[in-house]
């Protein structure tokens, strides 16, 4: 397990206790982190990062049970390992149960990429730093993006049910090659700008729209070229999303940008279900106007329209962008390092609220002082 940590990307490293902890500070008491959630595949280093830091399982079995803890058992703890695997008993963070933290939490170490259930205004408000893990979630997105991408341009879906129904290729829709085909990247955040740099060396040609046009030096390495939004839609053969879900967002592909895209367009979306209004798009592909898509995400996960279940042209998958051992691996190992870092130096990693919140006096005593 050593070796593995050592072999990681360096934005996912994590150091040994003995590196990141002056010497001096050992007999100190330790700093406390309350975990909410579980760690599943990085329990060695949680191990090894106990020598120096107290690490406390969250217990509370509903979410007023969590609020009495917080009255007294959570006391003295300075930051919060946090993901969504209990959201269900102890809900979102929300500015009701952010004002409920003890005094004594600094840091809010999350899990995952979009932190939409952490209130970030009432964290700056209670001047809590909070944190998130996006390297890794880039990484897997974009190659969830382009399993989407390669299985719909040829109609690999529908090839395997044949396939297993006995059919071999025969009455099977002709697929395309993606080579020489513009992809469209709505959007063009982390996941979009490594979508480009897989896209390109399948020899696509990379245009991307959004509403902050990228420095000339970054659209060069990314082999991408910045176009209006009606040339987008006019001109792409393939449209994958890189946008958050937000009020402003929500069903921001609906029939009225349907229709301005080209006949025959491929759809892709492995970023937020909600992003596109999913009537609007089987109303599409019935007309033909959309001729396939990949979706990873939808608009109700546990309940997705029988009309795209029964089609053999969509291609879906139950939301497994950052499914993998590898994957989760590595964005608990980056929680570590934004909870060492936070520790050692008061300083996050991955912020994600970039307020001015100065470390105070009180989180100074209780981490031993850096």
């Amino acid at each position: 397990m050593e070796q593995k940590v050592e072999n990681i990307e360096s934005t996912t490293t994590l150091h040994s206790p003995s590196q990141i902890v002056p010497s001096q500070l050992a007999s100190r008491v330790k700093p406390r982190i309350l975990i909410v959630g579980i760690v599943q595949w990085a329990r060695q280093e949680v191990y090894l990062m106990s020598a120096k830091y107290e690490f406390e399982m969250c217990t509370a079995e509903n979410r007023e049970q969590f609020i009495e803890f917080c009255r007294e058992k959570y006391q003295g703890v300075v930051a919060i390992y946090r993901n969504n695997v209990i959201s269900d008993r102890i809900g979102n963070f929300d500015e009701i149960l952010i004002s409920k933290l003890p005094d004594s939490v600094k840091f809010i170490c999350y899990y995952g990429i979009d932190y939409d259930t952490i209130d970030i205004e009432a964290c700056c408000k209670k001047k809590i730093m909070v944190s998130n893990t996006p390297e890794p979630v880039y990484n897997a997105t974009a190659d969830t993006v382009m399993l989407l991408i390669l299985s719909t341009c040829r109609n690999a879906f529908a090839a395997q049910n044949n396939l297993r129904n006995g059919n071999w290729n025969f009455g099977l829709r002709r697929g395309i090659n993606p080579n020489r085909k513009i992809l469209g990247i709505y959007g063009m955040g982390g996941v979009g700008k490594v979508v480009a740099k897989k896209a390109y060396a399948f020899r696509m040609k990379i245009q991307y729209y959004s509403h902050s046009r990228l420095d000339i030096g970054t659209e060069a390495q990314l082999h991408a070229e910045y176009v209006p939004l009606d040339q987008f839609f006019r001109t792409s053969d393939i449209i994958s999303l890189d946008l958050p879900l937000r009020p402003d967002t929500k069903h921001i592909i609906g029939q009225e940008e349907l229709s301005k895209m080209k006949r025959g367009v491929i759809i892709i979306n492995a970023s937020a279900g909600g992003l596109i209004d999913e009537q609007a798009l089987v109303d599409a592909l019935d007309s033909g106007q959309v001729a396939s898509a990949g979706l990873d995400v939808f608009e109700n996960e546990r309940s997705i329209q029988t009309s795209l279940l029964r089609r053999e042209n969509v291609t879906l998958l139950p939301h497994i962008s950052t499914f993998t051992r590898d994957t989760e691996y590595e964005m608990e190992l980056l929680v570590l390092r934004n909870l060492q870092s936070a520790l050692s130096t008061g300083v996050l990693v991955n912020l994600v609220n970039k307020q001015n919140i100065e470390p105070s006096s009180e989180l100074f005593t209780l981490t031993g002082g850096f």
